[in-house]
């Protein structure tokens, strides 16, 4: 039956997810703070979804942070430095496109 045929906006991908189940789930990996092999599937997930296209933004520096955190062969000082840059790079993601106009406002 139709039940089985994918929807006009499934049979387009636009996303690099297979269907909102599976992003159902990896946002639960990603959260599941006290389930270390949870967030480690999460931060897999998303690196199977950066092979396939384009991932947000959020979505990224999410996987990111998790994966630094449950990083253990980093020293502190290079630890620090990796958060750094990738708050960073969350922050310049979210205001460039607002800097973009003629008159930018300023980030404070």
């Amino acid at each position: 039956g139709h039940e089985c045929s994918p929807s006009p906006m499934e049979s387009s991908r636009a996303h690099p997810w297979r269907d909102w189940a599976e992003w159902e789930a990896c946002y639960a990996d990603l959260f599941a703070l006290d389930d270390p092999a949870a967030r480690a599937r999460g931060v897999q997930r998303v690196a199977t979804w950066r092979s396939r296209g384009r991932v947000p933004l959020a979505v990224e520096s999410t996987a990111v942070l998790a994966e630094l955190e449950l990083s253990t062969a980093l020293s502190e000082p290079v630890l620090c430095l990796a958060l750094g840059m990738a708050l960073t790079r969350l922050v310049n993601g979210v205001v460039d496109p607002m800097q973009q106009r003629a008159r930018g406002p300023s980030v404070q």
